[in-house]
Order: C-alpha cells, then structure tokens, then sequence
C-alpha cells in the first residue's frame, strides 16, 4: 500500500483550449523524496504544480495521494503547503501572526496557535524574529517564515515555486545548503520547480527535465548530468561545447569519432548514427584539462589540439576561450590561477575522458557554443 505523502500522476493532460500545457505527464514519488522539476520557461512545470495542488483542473489522467484519487478533491481538503516565488507574506502581519493565520485558515483550533507558532519557529530556527515584520527580513528569512507557515499544518507534502529566485546571487548560494538541511530536517515529500539546474542538482534526490509539456528525462542529479537522454536535455543543463566529425566505429554505447583535423576521439552515443555520418561531438566544459603544449608529442584519442584565444581572469580560477577544429569555440575554465598560465594565442592540448564525451546526430539548426541555461 502507499504511504503517507507518496504521489503517483498518471496520463495527466492540462489543455488550455487547443494549447496543451501538460501532455501525458506520469511520475512517481516516495513519501519524503525530494523531487526537482526542471525545464525553461513554459514547459509546464509550474502546471504540474497547481495541479499536484488542486488549484488546476486535469483534462486527463489521475493524481493519486498514497491510496486516495484526488481529481475531484478540493485543494483545502488535500494536505498539501505550497510556498509561492514571492512568499506570499502579509507585509501588516508580524512573523508569528502569519503563521498563527496559516494555521487559522486550515481549521486549527486558535488554542494550539502558539505552540505550534514556537515550534515551526524553532524548526527554521527564526524563534528569535516572531515579532518581526516581514520588511524587517532578509529574503532568505522571508523564504523560512514561508516554509515555515506551510508546514505549520502538518502537510503531507510541501509544494515550491522557484524557491531561490527572488535572492541575489551570493544569498541564493548560501541557501542552497539550508533548504536543504532544513527540507531534510522536516522530511515531508517536497515537489518544487526551478530553471536552474545547479538549484535543482543541489536540492533535489530526483530531477525530472521538462520540455513542452512532457517529461524528457527523469533520474538522479548524477545520472542525468553523466548521461543526458537527448541533445536537448545536454544543452539545457548547459556547460557544454560542440565539434563536428564523422562517426568511425560504434559498439555497445560507445563511438570513434574522426574530428576535420583528424584527431579521433570515442565517446558516450547518447543518440544511434550510422557508420560514416556526421555526428556532433559535445565537450563538458568541466570535465576539459590541459594536456600540454599541441607540439610535445601528446597526442593520441582524447587529446586536442585548439588554440587560446581569450584569457578571463576569475578571481580564483582563470577561464580560457578555446577555438578547436574547423574554428568552433571551446571553453576551459581552469579550476585555479595558480598552476601554468596560457597566452592568447597559444597553441595547447586539452583532453578529456570518453566518459565525458557525448555523441549526437547533428543538429537541425547551427550548432552553437553550449552556455550555461
């Protein structure tokens, strides 16, 4: 039997009119999984959300919460803390007053208000900011009185919509690791979405990728970053350089690729090509190390020859723009400034392992540098 907090979504179909926001759209979750749904903008995401919630009328398919079907159960009655991109705070209520409303809302008797206010407080630790104001806050204050008035009631799961999107940068950063320390620490089954795929590799113990409507692949962090299903879903987690070259031999997931300066190189086949055709040759940016100078002598499969042709210094690491065969663009961020520095100009190797190398039929349109989505 399914537990508690466990969701199963089954052929769910969201139209708007002749336009279909959700298409097919089934996916499993475990009581106290952290699930990621990630994609660009209009994909469907935030669709798959309201409906998880109730706030959106299915056209097709089943929501399923542990053994109960929720199609025709209204969103007060389904146990469900959703937390909005911008808090959804009450700027005249102190922090303990909007949670006491939350509570006052979902039917909870006004007796056990301050007990239950205390203990949310301290379980995002903010104890000491009951009677602040919401303007009193740093957003990412703000971000735990929100979760915190969500899961005041007792929710079997807890619902976010772009939880880190209205920090800057360096708060978002730091809070990566305290959502996660704190989702962990409540262990109620959490769906939220995001476009950033370092927000949702952070948080998240799955991640499902998205693209019109439907889901394109689903897995660990790991898996999907190691081995993306589609040249989409590499792209769109972004980090990645193309080359071109002609597919030389292919077994079991793997190929031989004969770049147009004659380097050869094996890689992942994430997409079948025949013998003989052309085949895009995508780089993770990551996984690239300098491998010398492009006249020592240390050539062979893996290694390439490219030359630098901008130097970015980064602070702690120094970013390089490469250009490799046939003039496409290459990029190597070297992890430190500290180790030997390349000219613009230079002509160096840099190499990678075949594990991190993917292989794809060619693109429709014109093959870009991959940059970060």
């Amino acid at each position: 039997m399914p537990g508690r907090g466990s969701i199963r979504l089954s052929g769910v179909e969201v139209r708007y009119g002749s336009v279909v926001a959700l298409r097919d759209f089934g996916l499993e979750m475990a009581s106290g999984e952290i699930v990621a749904l990630l994609g660009p903008s209009g994909c469907g995401k935030s669709t798959a959300l309201r409906a998880i919630c109730g706030l959106q009328a299915l056209s097709a398919g089943e929501i399923w919460f542990g053994d109960r079907l929720m199609n025709t159960v209204p969103p007060h009655h389904r146990k469900v803390g959703m937390v909005f991109q911008n808090y959804a705070l009450f700027p005249h209520r102190t922090v303990a007053e909007n949670i006491a409303f939350g509570l006052a809302v979902s039917g909870v008797p006004r007796r056990q208000h301050a007990a239950r206010t205390g203990e949310v407080l301290a379980l995002v630790q903010m104890t000491e900011r009951g009677g602040h104001y919401p303007h009193q806050l740093s957003g990412g204050q703000q971000q735990r009185v929100a979760i915190a008035r969500s899961v005041a009631v007792s929710p079997d799961i807890l619902l976010l919509d772009e939880p880190l999107s209205a920090l800057d940068k360096q708060l978002r950063e730091q809070m990566r690791h305290e959502l996660t320390q704190l989702l962990r620490g409540i262990g109620i089954t959490t769906v939220f979405v995001t476009h950033d795929q370092e927000e949702a590799f952070a948080l998240a113990d799955r991640v499902v990728v998205m693209h019109d409507g439907a889901i394109v692949q689903c897995g660990t962090p790991a898996a999907i970053y190691a081995r993306p299903n589609s040249r989409f879903v590499a792209d769109f987690l972004g980090s990645i350089s193309y080359l071109g070259g002609v597919l030389e031999r292919a077994e079991t997931g793997t190929g031989t690729v004969l770049l147009d300066d004659g380097t050869r190189l094996r890689g992942q086949l994430v997409e079948a090509a025949g013998i003989g055709t052309r085949v895009d040759v995508g780089l993770r940016w990551s996984s690239l190390r300098p491998a010398g100078a492009a006249g020592d002598g240390g050539g062979g499969e893996g290694s390439l020859a490219v030359t630098v042709r901008e130097r970015v210094h980064r602070g702690d690491r120094v970013e390089y723009r490469l250009e490799g065969p046939g003039g496409r663009a290459i990029r190597l961020l070297a992890l430190t400034a500290t180790g030997a520095a390349h000219d613009v100009g230079d002509r160096i190797r840099v190499r990678a392992d075949a594990n991190d190398i993917l292989l794809f039929r060619p693109a429709t349109g014109p093959i870009r540098e991959g940059e970060p989505a």
